[in-house]
C-alpha cells in the first residue's frame, strides 16, 4: 500500500473523544425527602469545616500539608467514635467534600485565593453523588443514595456515562440537581482529498 492509500485508509477511521456537558433539572422531593438533604448538607458543611481547620492547624504548627487520604481516614474514625451522626450522610458525599477541600488547596497553591469556610446561611447549600446514581426518564424520577428515587422534571434527555450528580438547594427553597455526562463524540470528518490537490502536494513535498 503507497502512501496514498494509507491517507485513505486513516481518514475512513471515526475518531471519539470524550465530551462532558452538564444538565440542569428541577428536583421535587416529597416532605419526608426534605429532610434528608439538610441534614446531608450540614454534614458536608462540616466535615469540609473541620478539614480545612485541621489543614491549617497542620501547616501553622509544622508546615505541614495533610493529603486528602489523611483526612478521609480521620474522618472514618470520626464516624465511628464522636460523631457517629455523620453515618446518616452517604459517604461519599462526605468524601467528595474532602475531595473539593484538596482541590482548593491545590488552586491556592497556584495564586488562587484561599479556601474559606463554609456557612449555613449561604445562599445555596449542595453535596455532591460521585457515583450510585440512576436516572429514569419514563417516571421522571433520578434514583440518589439514601434518598431513594425523588421525581425530576427532566425537559430533556441525555446519553453517556454519569460522572458526578449536584443537589443543591436555593435559598427560596427550591432544589436542583446537576448531572456532569460523559458521552463520546464522533469528530467531523475530514474533507476528501482530490486527486489534483494530492498530486501539488506531492511535487511540493
Amino acid at each position: 500500500m503507497d502512501l496514498q492509500e494509507r491517507c485513505g485508509a486513516c481518514m475512513k477511521i471515526s475518531i471519539f473523544i470524550p465530551m462532558l456537558k452538564a444538565y440542569k433539572y428541577c428536583l421535587l422531593p416529597n416532605e419526608e425527602q426534605k429532610q434528608q438533604p439538610t441534614k446531608f448538607f450540614g454534614s458536608c458543611r462540616f466535615v469540609f469545616n473541620l478539614g480545612l481547620e485541621t489543614k491549617m492547624q497542620a501547616w501553622a504548627s509544622a508546615r505541614k500539608h495533610l493529603s486528602c487520604i489523611v483526612l478521609t481516614n480521620q474522618m472514618k474514625e470520626l464516624k465511628d467514635t464522636e460523631a457517629t451522626w455523620l453515618q446518616d450522610c452517604p459517604s461519599q458525599t462526605l468524601q467528595m467534600s474532602l475531595r473539593n477541600l484538596d482541590n482548593a488547596y491545590a488552586q491556592f497553591f497556584k495564586g488562587g485565593g484561599s479556601p474559606k469556610f463554609k456557612s449555613k446561611h449561604h445562599k445555596q447549600q449542595s453535596i455532591q453523588f460521585p457515583q450510585g446514581v440512576k436516572t429514569d426518564f419514563n417516571a421522571s424520577t433520578i434514583f440518589l443514595p439514601k434518598l431513594k428515587n425523588v421525581t425530576c422534571i427532566f425537559h430533556r434527555q441525555f446519553k453517556g456515562e454519569i460522572k458526578t450528580v449536584t443537589v443543591s438547594k436555593t435559598s427560596t427553597g427550591k432544589y436542583f440537581v446537576s448531572i456532569l455526562v460523559e458521552n463520546q463524540k464522533v469528530l467531523p470528518k475530514k474533507k476528501p482529498i482530490r486527486q489534483n490537490e494530492w498530486t501539488n502536494e506531492r511535487i511540493a513535498f
